[in-house]
């Protein structure tokens, strides 16, 4: 080969390189995913930015403690996981932890976790501190309700960010058949729970519905999601503006996004619930924040 040859052969491989060091550097765009190495998962890059926080415009399911609607600024961007926790990363982190399994069915014989022999389903029942842990092992943390709730939204004010079927799993659509569980929960509370046994209602795997415009799945049903904020009716009156971290204290703590077993009114980008932190129910899991 000529030294001429020579020379443009290096100089392409040279550029070839530094265009691969530069796009490894390039600073993430909101919505651009990754998959991390410790668990296994997918993340979605979220850019900071400012959003309307609480009850969105037109909405007349808000409960009091969803107002009044305040402007909030998240100020650093972070990876959000692209699903909520799944069966298969809770096994990893088992593996790696020697942690015990999470409960494998419930008081119907319905089977949850590594019960149901799928990797793909999300992880549920474990409580606060152990939804905490996981994050913690995976190198990140649970998110603030003002992180969940503007990655939810992704740029959204309003209530769902797509017509609620083709987004969420909730009561109405996770069984055998379709079913008006507003109606059920409103005539029968204390048979709720037997009802939706008997349609076969349970989570599903997820990433099966629409993604937000954020690339991010089942922010709204399949799984409530744990969150760091310490649960309180008022926080929105006295909260901070800036990314808000919620009240220092607290009896139980804050879930968001509605589950496989909740009716249509909770599975919205702006309802709160709340559970005491020890607490174990089928219907929770948990989304980790890496920053």
């Amino acid at each position: 080969m000529s030294a001429r040859r020579v020379r443009a052969s290096l100089a392409i491989a040279v550029a070839c390189t530094l265009a691969s060091l530069h796009a490894q550097t390039e600073a993430p765009k909101t919505g651009d995913l990754k998959t991390h190495e410790k668990d296994g998962q997918r993340y979605v890059w979220i850019a900071p930015g400012k959003f309307s926080m609480g009850c969105s415009p037109g909405d007349n399911r808000c409960h009091v403690d969803e107002s009044p609607t305040h402007t909030a600024e998240i100020t650093k961007g972070f990876w959000l996981g692209q699903t909520s926790t799944t069966v298969g990363a809770w096994r990893r982190y088992r593996a790696a932890t020697g942690k015990d399994a999470l409960p494998d069915k419930d008081n119907f014989g319905r089977l949850f976790n590594e019960g149901v022999g799928d990797d793909s389903y999300p992880a549920v029942a474990m409580t606060w501190p152990e939804a905490r842990d996981f994050c913690t092992w995976a190198g990140g943390r649970l998110p603030t309700e003002a992180e969940w709730e503007y990655a939810a939204r992704a740029g959204s004010n309003a209530a769902r960010y797509a017509y609620i079927d083709s987004i969420a799993w909730y009561a109405d659509n996770s069984g055998k058949g379709p079913i008006e569980s507003l109606r059920l929960w409103q005539t029968d509370q204390r048979g709720y729970p037997q009802k939706l046994f008997n349609n076969g209602d349970a989570p599903h795997p997820v990433g099966l519905k629409t993604p937000n415009r954020w690339n991010l799945f089942d922010m709204l049903g399949n799984v409530w999601q744990w969150t760091s904020d310490w649960y309180s009716a008022s926080t929105y009156e006295t909260g901070e503006a800036v990314d808000p971290q919620g009240p220092p204290t607290g009896q139980k703590r804050t879930v968001r996004g509605g589950a496989w077993y909740s009716i249509p009114t909770l599975v919205r980008a702006s309802a709160r619930n709340s559970y005491e932190q020890e607490s174990r129910n089928v219907f929770i899991g948990v989304r980790c924040l890496i920053n």
